[in-house]
């Protein structure tokens, strides 16, 4: 792994540049899921955040990680899981672009909508 190529970064207002070169990312929100390989750390208070993930790690796009059980070894374990099988990041990948494809926005916009009224 080049550490080099490792980049930390905050908030981002060209998302999509960063998106399209990245091979994971670790995020709070669950927005970026529909179209990331990714490792969510969600706020256990947000319960919509918790349900969502836990639905994208169902289907294969995300692995979660619990706040409570957060710490920078197993961070680091997730990542390198990822960065490591490249057959797996490819099912992630190929996962959460068939969510997005499977009948274009209007179906993503269902399939967001249904697990948000689970979480409401």
């Amino acid at each position: 792994m080049d550490k080099e190529a490792i980049k930390v970064v905050d908030f981002i207002e060209d998302l999509v540049i960063y998106m399209a070169a990245s091979d994971v990312v670790v995020t709070q929100g669950y927005t970026t899921l529909w179209e990331l390989a990714a490792i969510a750390v969600t706020f256990p208070h947000h319960l919509e955040q918790v349900r969502f993930v836990r639905a994208m790690e169902a289907r294969g796009t995300a692995m979660w990680i619990p706040r409570i059980d957060l710490s920078a070894e197993i961070l680091a374990e997730k990542i390198i899981k990822i960065l490591s099988d490249e057959a797996l990041a490819t099912r992630m990948s190929e996962s959460g672009r068939k969510i997005c494809r499977e009948s274009g926005a209007r179906k993503t916009a269902k399939v967001i909508l249904q697990i948000l009224k689970k979480a409401i």
